[in-house]
């Protein structure tokens, strides 16, 4: 990889933009000066190269397998904190029933930057950490309030469905949905006269399948 060169008026700004672009620590960084003030005549800027291979952040440590349930999603947490390489707040709280992770701060804000991708893979392994240990309680992932968002998106989505089925007839299906965001799907249509929903496939290509409350069967029950 070559060496990224970053500018700035003095060698302290040059290092803060680097650590902006990069999402290290600036006390991480470890760089060379190509050119600035003392370096060459006529250049009041400082010129930077910093050496990527010397400047990643430590690997987080391998979190133990055989450490599962609660004690496992705090690891797995953890070694997430470590490797983001900027500020992450994660939060585990636990109730009689449920499970919830929150995450803030500037790593958490970065999870979200490719779309949902990311946060759906991180919800799909804490979850299996979680039933690992025997623990099924109902679980939550909400990242810098994405959970609110998703489940309004959720509702709006399902009641867009279902008033295409009362339309035309046809049973329509949602993306595949862990078990919580389909709990959504069900609650948010169970009082849509005319309509009923229930779960078919399986494993994490479990979806919700709407239909006509007084059609046959769509495919499994559940």
């Amino acid at each position: 990889m070559r060496d990224p060169v970053f500018v700035g008026r003095d060698l302290a700004e040059a290092l803060a933009t680097a650590g902006r672009t990069l999402g290290l620590a600036t006390e991480s960084l470890r760089y060379v000066v190509i050119d600035g003030p003392g370096r060459a005549p006529g250049t009041p800027e400082v010129r930077i190269a910093i050496l990527m291979e010397r400047s990643r952040p430590p690997a987080p440590a391998a979190v133990d397998r055989a450490v599962s349930g609660p004690d496992g999603v705090r690891e797995v947490l953890e070694a997430l904190a470590q490797a983001t390489g900027t500020e992450l707040t994660a939060e585990l709280v636990e109730g009689a029933g449920t499970v919830d992770v929150r995450l803030t701060g500037p790593g958490a804000r970065a999870l979200l930057e490719d779309g949902e991708e990311t946060v759906r893979a991180l919800d799909h392994l804490l979850r299996k950490t979680l039933l690992l240990g025997g623990d099924e309680r109902r679980f939550s992932l909400d990242c810098e309030g994405h959970k609110d968002f998703r489940e309004t998106a959720l509702r709006e989505r399902a009641h867009g469905l279902a008033t295409a089925v009362l339309a035309d007839g046809q049973t329509r299906q949602t993306e595949p949905l862990n078990a919580y965001e389909r709990r959504i799907v069900h609650l948010a249509l169970s009082e849509v006269p005319g309509i009923r929903t229930e779960g078919v496939g399986s494993g994490s290509e479990r979806s919700v399948a709407i239909a006509l409350a007084d059609a046959g069967p769509a495919h499994e029950g559940g």
